[in-house]
């Protein structure tokens, strides 16, 4: 276990107050966020072209809508701490567009396969928004706006509305008959 030197704090070290390392983690994380944002409107469609059940392509072309939402909103957030947003490399996100790419086009079988694999790779990527989204809140509450509160809710929102379609979608390909009448294999 470590033990913080006097004068020294295990979270904001020895010249950060408290609020300045909060705020730092805070604007790291919203970046971190706001970057694969950005990437995930470059590998959506790329998803919706792949897979072949009207249901999905339109869940996914209605996030991609949303994340542009969620996009405004953090420039919103980015305005109101005094901050500027830039784009990063999402190397995490990318590892995961890249597994459900292969899923898509290699490791397939059949329709069916590439439809509930994509769909849960959308939801683990949805489980890591919201996992986000709820450090950013929490971390937000220190700063004391209303306001900043508010649009990362929204965003909060959204990402659990989202995992709830898609987990919904598996639910019925699962459970009412899609599988049971079979898809035809790629």
């Amino acid at each position: 276990m470590m033990k913080a030197k006097k004068g020294n704090s295990l979270i904001s070290g020895p010249h950060q107050s408290h609020q300045d390392c909060i705020k730092k983690i805070f604007i790291t994380q919203l970046s971190d966020i706001f970057s694969i944002k950005h990437c995930l409107l470059e590998y959506l469609p790329i998803f919706a072209a792949n897979v072949s059940h009207l249901i999905i392509k339109q869940a996914i072309q209605e996030n991609i809508g949303e994340i542009n939402i969620q996009l405004n909103r953090m420039k919103e957030i980015f305005n109101l701490i005094g901050e500027k947003y830039e784009t990063q490399e999402c190397d995490e996100v990318k590892a995961i567009t890249h597994e459900i790419i292969k899923t898509v086009n290699i490791t397939a079988t059949s329709n069916l396969e590439t439809e509930l694999g994509v769909l849960f790779h959308l939801v683990a990527l949805q489980s890591m928004e919201i996992t986000s989204y709820s450090i950013l809140y929490e971390l937000g509450l220190s700063m004391h706006n209303t306001a900043l509160l508010l649009l990362i809710r929204q965003n909060l929102d959204i990402a659990k509305d989202n995992k709830e379609l898609y987990e919904l979608i598996i639910h019925e390909f699962v459970n009412s008959g899609v599988i049971k009448k079979g898809y035809k294999s790629v």
